[in-house]
Parts: C-alpha cells; structure tokens; sequence
C-alpha cells in the first residue's frame, strides 16, 4: 500500500509508465514545434516558465530566460551554467525513460511552490516530464519542453491543456514497485 504524498493529484501520486499505444499520441506534441533560438521573447516576461530538457534550458539561459523550473537528464547538453551561473536550488530524482515517477512530480511541485529557480536534475529520463509540468502548473504559466530534432512545444497551461494531460495520464500504466526515488541536493 502507497502512501499519499501532499499535495499531488491522485492522478500523480503514484509511479506511471507510458504503454506502447500512447507513444505515437504523444510523439505529436500538443501545439506548434517552435525554434527557441530564434523565437520571439516577449510573450515569455513575466511568466512562470518550465522547461524541460537539457537544450531548451540551455538555449533560454544563453538568451537571458532564467526559467522558474528546469528539468534536466544530461544525455543532451548539460552545462556547468546550469550548477554555477544561476543560484539553483537542485533538486534530483530517479525516473526511468518511458515512466514518471512519484518523485518527478513531487520534485516538480515542490519547484512550482519555491521562491526561486529550481534545477531538477533527473538521473534517468525527462521524457515525460512535461506531463507532470503542465498538469501541476497553475493556469497562465508557460510550459516549454525539447522536440527531439524538431525544436520545442511552448504551451501556455489552461485548463483545456490540462485535460488532454488528464486522458493521458488516465491511460498509462500504474506501476504497482515503486520505481523512483526523491533526493535533495
């Protein structure tokens, strides 16, 4: 029997794994692939902005964007800007490729809840981290997550963004062995 962790939707609240029918769904992102080096930066000003993925948070750092969640595996891109140019609170947790993990999501809310930028350095895969960002991420904020080869998908959460997150997370796989594991740096 798991117990509740505070604060995460029942939706959350447990380890999850994509199941192979979801993969081509969620190969298309949820709205237009962007170039982040080249896309136009004032609708970013004053947003609560999530990244996910090691060259969409290298490429907004490089372009003076300090996003208020990073979400980081190092198998791209990562950069010692991102330990010693920016006072990181830093965050790390397990989350095996094709899962998110309890401990994603609590990391991800604990970041939306902190005064300053948090880093969570993901040991493992931030591939579906994204999901856990936008569903958890209050209405008006910006999600911006890596399209591998593509660019990125900027999405501004609103409460119809959230409910296509909904069915997919209603639709994975609840792992029933805990497969992650919170850590705090």
């Amino acid at each position: 029997m798991c117990m509740k962790t505070a604060g995460l939707p029942s939706e959350l609240d447990r380890d999850l794994r994509l199941p192979p029918f979801l993969r081509g769904r969620l190969g298309s992102p949820i709205t237009p692939v962007v170039d982040i080096p080249t896309m136009p930066l004032e609708h970013l000003k004053g947003a609560l902005i999530i990244a996910v993925g090691d060259v969409v948070v290298g490429n907004l750092l490089e372009r003076g964007i300090v996003p208020h969640v990073a979400v980081v595996d190092g198998k791209t891109r990562r950069s010692e800007q991102f330990h010693v140019e920016w006072r990181w609170k830093r965050l790390r947790v397990s989350n095996p490729p094709g899962t998110i993990t309890r401990a994603l999501s609590t990391a991800i809310l604990e970041a939306l809840k902190s005064d300053g930028p948090v880093l969570i350095e993901v040991e493992g895969e931030e591939d579906l981290a994204a999901i856990p960002a936008i569903y958890l991420a209050p209405d008006g904020a910006i999600v911006i997550y890596g399209i591998p080869d593509r660019g990125a998908a900027l999405v501004n959460v609103d409460s119809e963004i959230k409910g296509l997150v909904k069915e997919v997370l209603d639709q994975m796989e609840v792992l029933t062995d805990g497969v992650g594991d919170n850590q705090q740096a």
